[in-house]
């Protein structure tokens, strides 16, 4: 799993408090930049995988943080961003979200709000990787329809052939189970 997460805020106490909370809930490396022109260095510096997610504050200096957020998003479609905020603009927040971060916490930042939500990337993160291992084991996931048709079967050769029994053990009617058998 990657182990960095780069927080992009100016305020320097307000980094530094971040960057400590982080550290001390969990075992990431913390990469910090000032500015959205720093931002874009040490992005391009690191290798995206190493990356687990993006601490952004909507309220940059020179180009915003929405600003910065659409470039991010447009060169990684993937990266995880997280905005925090001081302000009250729920429009802004709205627009994050729609242009890709996946969280916003408000200012000033309450711990529980960030283990959330670094504990929501973090399980995402986790189902993503089963999927990848999954298709890479299967080759390709099966669609959802013969992966039913396959239960069903299952179900009935159980039941030695009863539907009745099988389709009472799957909470279907006999009429449903049938129709997913043929």
């Amino acid at each position: 799993m990657p182990n960095t997460i780069l927080i992009i805020e100016d305020s320097e106490p307000e980094r530094m408090v971040l960057g400590c909370m982080i550290e001390k809930l969990y075992d990431y490396k913390i990469i910090e930049a000032s500015s959205a022109e720093e931002a874009r260095n040490t992005i391009k510096a690191l290798d995206p995988s190493d990356i687990f997610a993006i601490m952004l504050d909507l309220n940059l200096p020179g180009i915003g943080g929405l600003d910065l957020l659409m470039e991010i998003k447009s060169a990684s479609a993937e990266a995880k961003i997280i905005v925090t905020t001081g302000s009250s603009r729920h429009e802004d927040v709205i627009q994050a979200l729609r242009l890709g971060a996946c969280d916003y916490i408000i200012k000033p930042i309450n711990i529980s709000r960030l283990k959330s939500s670094l504990a929501s990337l973090e399980k995402n993160f986790s189902n993503a990787e089963e999927m990848i291992a999954l298709k890479n084991n299967q080759g390709q996931l099966k669609d959802f329809q013969t992966l039913e048709y396959e239960i069903y079967h299952k179900f009935l050769k159980i039941y030695d052939g009863n539907i009745s029994k099988a389709a009472k053990s799957l909470g279907v009617t006999r009429s449903t189970f049938y129709k997913k058998v043929e």
